[in-house]
């Protein structure tokens, strides 16, 4: 029965010339009234038909595609956003962390897997490297390294990994730094940082007090042409206290070995002091006013002839 009034005095029907914008509030109230004050001859309108009145009032069908176009851009601005901002938790460099936190799982997974041994081997040298570098985790490196050379010690990567893992202990002010060049110089003589292994070995040694272990390997580092000359001023300077002959001798070749004019004149200088020692500072002068003829002077080769001139 359309045009009947309730029990508040409210039309019941539904007018359908309600405007769209202006009327809006006048059609809820009066599509809740047809929900709540029904007739036998008019039935109510089912809640689901009155929602679909109501959007159809607010959205009408030539503006869907433009709402939902504005949407999706209000969608796309926002994950932008969350991007871009650092402290966003799903910025670009929280996810290139989760990136590489993803990348060492894969790696990992493929070191574990039944594949070749050459493809572990692979994967773990590739894991440890990127603990080392962007991770900067050097306990989860030194794992990983001392996986790879126990399970794979045929590997290509084993040199590589001796001296990687002597780095990081060496980093670290380990003690082991030094039996950890050695091993990596011990591997691969053929290697063209060998040389520097055991120099670096040979100063580790020589730290710890222990002179013998650090004179055997700096006489292996004197094998090889770019680090000879410092091998011998080294030997030099651990034999000068007590064997002024042997320290001589060491500073002399050294002087031969030399690559660049300042390792010369510190072997030079070497010879000098050694000279005083076995023959006294007359040789010694004689050396220096050498050095600085040939070489050129610099303030140290001063300062040794002044004092050798005066008797001192």
């Amino acid at each position: 029965m359309r045009g009947a009034h309730c029990s508040y005095g409210c039309s019941t029907g539904f007018d359908p010339r309600i405007r769209r914008i202006g009327d809006i509030d006048h059609y809820v109230i009066n599509t809740n009234l047809y929900i709540a004050c029904s007739t036998d001859s008019s039935p109510a309108m089912a809640p689901a038909d009155t929602k679909r009145a109501f959007l159809r009032l607010l959205f009408p069908q030539p503006n869907r595609l433009g709402f939902g176009a504005a949407l999706v851009g209000l969608v796309t601005a926002t994950a932008a956003l969350a991007l871009a901002h650092p402290s966003s938790p799903l910025s670009w460099s929280v996810l290139a962390g989760v990136t590489s936190h993803r990348t060492q799982v894969e790696l990992l997974d493929v070191a574990n897997a039944w594949t070749s041994p050459d493809t572990q081997a692979d994967a773990l040298w590739q894991a440890a490297v990127d603990a080392t570098g962007q991770q900067n985790d050097s306990e989860r490196a030194l794992s990983l390294l001392g996986r790879l050379l126990r399970d794979h010690p045929t590997s290509v990567h084993t040199t590589s990994a001796r001296a990687q893992r002597a780095m990081i202990l060496d980093r670290r002010d380990n003690p082991a730094s030094a039996e950890a060049w050695k091993r990596a110089a011990e591997s691969a003589p053929e290697h063209p940082r060998a040389g520097r292994w055991w120099l670096a070995a040979a100063d580790r040694y020589s730290a710890r007090g222990l002179t013998l272990t650090a004179l055997e390997a700096y006489q292996a580092a004197t094998a090889y042409p770019s680090e000879a000359a410092l091998a011998w001023i080294a030997i030099g300077r651990l034999n000068l206290a007590h064997d002024a002959a042997v320290a001589h001798r060491a500073f002399s070749a050294a002087a031969t070995a030399a690559q660049r004019p300042s390792t010369l004149r510190i072997a030079r200088l070497g010879v000098a002091t050694a000279l005083e020692r076995l023959e006294g500072p007359e040789a010694a002068l004689a050396e220096v006013d050498e050095v600085i003829a040939s070489e050129g002077s610099d303030p140290s080769l001063e300062r040794r002839r002044d004092r050798l001139r005066n008797g001192g």
